[in-house]
C-alpha cells in the first residue's frame, strides 16, 4: 500500500457548519476528501464554554462516531481502489499545483473574533478566485506549513 501524506483543514461555512476536509498530497495535485463537519475535535466543544459544551456534547458524540467510520472507509477505499476512487466521490475536490497563484497564512483580529479557527490558510488561484480554510485543531501551523513546504507549496506569513 502506498502511503500518502496528508493536512487537515476545516473550510469555514457561513450559512451552514464546517466541513473538515484531509487533504492528501498527491502528485502535483491536493485531494481535499471530506471526513466531517462541525464538530470534528474536542477543542470545539471546550472553546464553546461550558453552556455550549453541555448543548453540543450529544451532538458532537454522534458527528465523531460518524466521522471515525467515515476515516475508515476513506482508509479502506485508498488502500483497495486508490486516490482517483476517493476524487469521484461527490464531496472531494482538487486543487493541482500549476492552478494556485500563492498561499497565505493570515492571522488577525478578525480571524479571532469571527471565526472558530485562529489561524488560516488563504488559498489563491490564478483564475481569481480563492479559497480560505481552517488549521484544524490538532495541528499547528508550523505542521502544516512544513507538510506544505515540503511537497513544493510556496507559503507566506501575513498579520494584519
Amino acid at each position: 500500500m502506498k502511503e500518502y501524506s496528508h493536512i487537515h483543514l476545516s473550510l469555514p461555512r457561513f450559512f451552514t457548519g464546517d466541513e473538515f476536509y484531509r487533504v492528501y498530497f498527491y502528485e502535483d495535485t491536493l485531494v481535499f476528501v471530506k471526513l466531517g463537519g462541525q464538530f470534528h475535535h474536542e477543542n470545539l466543544l471546550e472553546q464553546a464554554g461550558l453552556f455550549g459544551a453541555i448543548l453540543f456534547y450529544i451532538p458532537y458524540k454522534i458527528a465523531r462516531r460518524r466521522q471515525e467510520k467515515r476515516e475508515a472507509y476513506v482508509d479502506a477505499v485508498l488502500v483497495k481502489k486508490g486516490m482517483k476512487a476517493l476524487l469521484k466521490e461527490r464531496k472531494s475536490f482538487q486543487l493541482k499545483q500549476s492552478e494556485i497563484k500563492k498561499m497565505i497564512f493570515r492571522t488577525n483580529w478578525k480571524t479571532q473574533i469571527f471565526s472558530n479557527y485562529d489561524k488560516h490558510l488563504h488559498i489563491f488561484k490564478k483564475d481569481g478566485t480563492s479559497l480560505k480554510a481552517g488549521i484544524s485543531y490538532g495541528q499547528s501551523k508550523n505542521y502544516v506549513l512544513n507538510k506544505l513546504s515540503k511537497k513544493g507549496y510556496l507559503v507566506e506569513e501575513e498579520n494584519e
